[in-house]
C-alpha cells in the first residue's frame, strides 16, 4: 500500500491540508521505532548545557542528508531528517536565550529540507505543512537569509500548481528580503521567471531570467551549507528551457535543456532525471520521437533508482505527446515500461 507520508497529529501545525496516517515506525514527533519501543526509550537530552557542537554536528549532518538525498533519493534520508527535528523539538522546549535561537535556526532549516522531501515523494500536503512550520521557526530566529530562501520554495510551490501570480509575487517578496547572496538573488529571480513563462508573459521572462543568469555567472563557488547552493548558471538554463516550453517555444527549450545537462554535475543525479524527463518532453512536441524515447528512457532509469515521484509526473506527458508514434517499437516498449512503473506505484515505491 502507498506511503502517505509523515504524520502531524502530536504537534500543534499551522492550519492547512493534512495528510492521512504515518508509515509505521515513523512521525513527526519521534523516530524510528519509537512507537513500539514507548516513550521512556526517548533520548535523554539535557538543553541547559554548550549545545554548540550538538548543534554544530546536527547542521554538518543536514549537509551530508542533502548530499544522499541528491544520490540516492527523498526515501533514503527522510528518516533521519525527521529524527533531526525531533531531537530539536525536546531541545527548544527548555531552551532560552541565544541556545533557543540557535536551535530554532536549526529547527527551521531542517524543517524545510523535510518539507523538500516530502515534495519529492509526492507527499504535497505534508510538504506544505512541512514549509508552513519552516517559516514560523524562522521566524522566531530572526533569520532573514533563511525567510527568503522558504519564500523561494512557496513560489516554486505555486508555479508547480499553476499559481502563477502568487509564483510571481512570493520570488518577488524573496527578493526583498534582507541581505541576500548572489546566488539567493539569481534563484528568485529564476522563480519569478518562471512565473512570468506560465502566465504567457514572454518579456517579463527574458528579463528576468537574463537576470538571474548574470547573478548566478556572478556568485563564488558554492560553500557547504550555503541556501541555494543548487542554483549553478547549469540551473538557470535548465529553468530557462522548461520557461521556453511553457511559452511553446519547444525548439528553444530543446537547445536550453541541452546546454544545461552537458556536464551536469553528478551529485545532483536525480535532478538530472528531472530535466531529462522534461526536455524529452520537448523533444517529442519538435517531432522527434526517437529523441524523446532514449530520452525519456534514461530519465525512467534515474526515477527508479531514486523513487522520485517528481520524474514520474514529468514523464506522464512524454506519453502523451509521443502518442502519434504509438506503433513505433521503441516508443511502444517505453510507454509499457512507464505504465509498469506508474501501476506499480499503487503498490509500492517507484519501481519496487
Amino acid at each position: 500500500m502507498r506511503s502517505t507520508g509523515p504524520g502531524f497529529d502530536s504537534l500543534p501545525f499551522l492550519a492547512g491540508p493534512r495528510e492521512a496516517s504515518a508509515p509505521t515506525g515513523l512521525s513527526m514527533t519521534g523516530w524510528p521505532g519509537q512507537e513500539e519501543r514507548g516513550a521512556g526509550s526517548a533520548p535523554l537530552l539535557r538543553p541547559d548545557g554548550d549545545l554548540a557542537d550538538l548543534l554544530d554536528t546536527m547542521r554538518r549532518l543536514r549537509t551530508i542528508l542533502a548530499c544522499q538525498d541528491n544520490m540516492l533519493g527523498s526515501g533514503a534520508v527522510i528518516p533521519s531528517a525527521i529524527q533531526q527535528v525531533s531531537i530539536l523539538r525536546e531541545l527548544s522546549r527548555t531552551a532560552t536565550g541565544t541556545t533557543r535561537h540557535a536551535v530554532m535556526d536549526l529547527q527551521a532549516a531542517y524543517a524545510e529540507f523535510a518539507g523538500w522531501l516530502n515534495d519529492d515523494l509526492g507527499h504535497r500536503g505534508a510538504g506544505q505543512q512541512w514549509i508552513n512550520n519552516a517559516l514560523l521557526w524562522a521566524h522566531e530566529a530572526d533569520n532573514e537569509l533563511l525567510i527568503a530562501y522558504i519564500l523561494l520554495r512557496q513560489s516554486q510551490r505555486a508555479a508547480e500548481t499553476g499559481d502563477t501570480a502568487a509564483a510571481v509575487a512570493l520570488a518577488q517578496a524573496a527578493q526583498r528580503r534582507g541581505e541576500l547572496t548572489a546566488r539567493m538573488r539569481a534563484a528568485a529571480a529564476q522563480a519569478e521567471a518562471g512565473g512570468h513563462a506560465l502566465s504567457g508573459d514572454e518579456r517579463g521572462f527574458t528579463t528576468t531570467v537574463a537576470l538571474a543568469r548574470d547573478l548566478a555567472a556572478q556568485a563564488p563557488p558554492p560553500t557547504a551549507g550555503e541556501w541555494a547552493s543548487w542554483c549553478t548558471p547549469a540551473y538557470i538554463a535548465a529553468h530557462e528551457a522548461r520557461g521556453w516550453a511553457h511559452l511553446g517555444r519547444h525548439d528553444r527549450a530543446v537547445e536550453s535543456y541541452q546546454h544545461a545537462l552537458r556536464g551536469w554535475p553528478a551529485e545532483f543525479h536525480r535532478d538530472r532525471g528531472l530535466y531529462l524527463s522534461r526536455l524529452a518532453h520537448s523533444q517529442a512536441l519538435t517531432g522527434a520521437p526517437e529523441q524523446a524515447t532514449h530520452t525519456a528512457r534514461t530519465a525512467l532509469a534515474i526515477a527508479c533508482g531514486t523513487r522520485s515521484a517528481r520524474i514520474l509526473a514529468e514523464l506522464a506527458p512524454v506519453r502523451k505527446a509521443l502518442t502519434p508514434w504509438r506503433d513505433n517499437p521503441r516508443v511502444s516498449e517505453f510507454t509499457d515500461e512507464l505504465t509498469h512503473v506508474t501501476l506499480g506505484t499503487e503498490n509500492g515505491p517507484p519501481c519496487a
